[in-house]
């Protein structure tokens, strides 16, 4: 499993100057060519949205290694339940910031798709849904089926990010600048609900120059984020490594 650079470095235009999403003469769709100094691959959203991807196919791959080996030990079990504790409530996390923060901010200024909110809601429910399946696991559970329904999860999961990408943040670079984004931005970092799935899978490069673009002080890579990015490698990473290679790790108590 190797730390991605982001799944996502482009989405798919759409022209946000069409008076349908204008909710207001004063805030016109004017603010895109301010944005340009702040690439889409270095966009707080974007990079949440990658580590949401880069999180499913990790357990995705890690779970179809043990199908294709067809047997389900006990180690693999419990971390495997572990590492999608970890992914489920970063997504419902991520799903409550966007309902509760994006959401209000983008609708002073837009006239949102009520579908797209109406996506998130099902990608929760789907959450929930796998969630209690994934719970009552057992070693002697068909994993297959619990991988199609993964598979299920993981398709809708990842049509709403790609949906978002290409209308609600095309749209917030069109209504605000970066400036008027910035608290917004800061407030998303702060309340993160997987900070450690954010940086590692951004990679070093990425996230450097994420935390130079925002005006991030080093201390907080020595003192906060480089603390949840261990923690998130050797609590979610490494553990569906094991997995897919069927390596029980030396510090696991089940090995």
């Amino acid at each position: 499993m190797e730390c991605c650079n982001g799944f996502v470095d482009s989405v798919n235009p759409l022209d946000p100057k069409d008076p349908k999403w204008q909710k207001s003469a004063e805030f016109g769709p004017d603010k895109e060519m301010l944005w340009q100094s702040r690439p889409l691959h270095k966009d707080q959203w974007l990079m949440s949205n990658n580590a949401i991807r880069a999180e499913i196919q990790e357990l995705h791959s890690a779970i179809s290694a043990v199908v294709e080996r067809g047997e389900l030990c006990l180690w693999e079990l419990h971390l495997i339940k572990s590492a999608w504790r970890i992914h489920k409530e970063h997504v419902a996390g991520n799903i409550h910031q966007k309902k509760e923060l994006v959401i209000p901010f983008l609708d002073e200024r837009i006239k949102l798709d009520y579908n797209l909110k109406q996506g998130r809601s099902q990608v929760l429910l789907a959450l929930e849904q796998l969630s209690e399946e994934v719970t009552a696991v057992d070693p002697s559970t068909e994993l297959q089926d619990v991988l199609i329904r993964l598979e299920k999860y993981q398709h809708g999961l990842l049509q709403q990010l790609n949906k978002e990408e290409s209308c609600e943040l095309q749209l917030m670079r069109a209504y605000f600048s970066p400036d008027e984004a910035k608290p917004l931005v800061d407030q998303l970092i702060e309340s993160h609900p997987s900070l450690g799935s954010f940086i590692f899978f951004a990679g070093d490069e990425t996230f450097s120059g994420f935390m130079k673009q925002e005006d991030i002080s080093s201390f907080s890579w020595y003192f906060n984020f480089k603390i949840k990015c261990q923690e998130f490698d050797a609590g979610f990473v490494r553990p569906l490594e094991a997995v897919l290679h069927g390596t029980p790790l030396r510090t696991c108590y089940f090995c």
